[in-house]
């Protein structure tokens, strides 16, 4: 029962209109029933002035200061329903505009999900030899994808492009410095042994392995979020 007159006031002004005057009487009540063995009201012109202003105290409780509570306490609770309650409004629509959608198709066709580049980031260890051709499509889009004609209107998309960026270029300047050719024609290596003991170079090893794993869960969220450009 409590339940439903919750509910109830929670939905309709109506319902603090008729708690209002109610919690008034009960409040009322209660301060004369406690007045009474004192002789109050009969003898109210008779008592000590102390006790005449705790009647007056009282009745500012009942008449002023108890509507405001019983006010307060209303609207917080409208408040705390209105923050819990699962919003029953439609997101927003995405503007999705028609360069971002050539910009994102572009973006695949160069750097294909499919492609040498993704493939290597997502399975090679770099501590074993590699061909050098699988990271072109990583070089060709740090060299072109660096200025204002490669930035999507898409704040969300932008945000991942220039954060999968930033990373393919800390992780290309990394490698650099730690692979040399090898007697291979076009392969790459970091001259790391069978049984290697030299730790610093396992150290970059490992790191390296990490940050393009990171690269990939990166670029994987840009093929995600591009499901809204299609």
């Amino acid at each position: 029962m409590l339940v439903t007159a919750k509910k109830w006031l929670h939905k309709s002004w109506w319902g603090l209109i008729v708690a209002y005057p109610i919690v008034l009487l009960v409040v009322y009540l209660a301060i004369w029933q406690f007045a009474e063995p004192i002789g109050i009201p009969d003898n109210l012109d008779n008592l000590p002035n102390f006790t005449r202003y705790r009647v007056f105290i009282h009745l500012l409780i009942t008449f002023v200061i108890t509507p405001h509570i019983v006010l307060i306490l209303f609207m917080v609770m409208r408040r705390s329903e209105k923050k819990s309650a699962p919003s029953s409004e439609t997101s927003p629509t995405i503007k999705v505009t028609n360069a971002d959608k050539l910009l994102f198709a572009k973006f695949i066709e160069e750097f294909p999900p499919d492609g040498a580049t993704v493939r290597f980031l997502h399975e090679q260890d770099i501590g074993a030899p590699f061909e050098s051709s699988r990271l072109d499509q990583m070089y060709n889009f740090i060299y072109y994808w660096h200025d204002a004609a490669h930035e999507f209107h898409d704040k969300d998309a932008e945000g991942l492009r220039a954060k999968f960026y930033d990373t393919l270029k800390r992780f290309s300047n990394k490698l650099c410095v730690n692979v040399s050719g090898t007697h291979r024609t076009g392969w790459l290596s970091m001259g790391i042994e069978d049984f290697e003991t030299r730790l610093d170079l396992l150290k970059e090893r490992e790191e390296l392995n990490n940050m393009a794993l990171e690269a990939y869960d990166q670029y994987q969220d840009i093929v995600r979020l591009g499901r809204r450009f299609e």
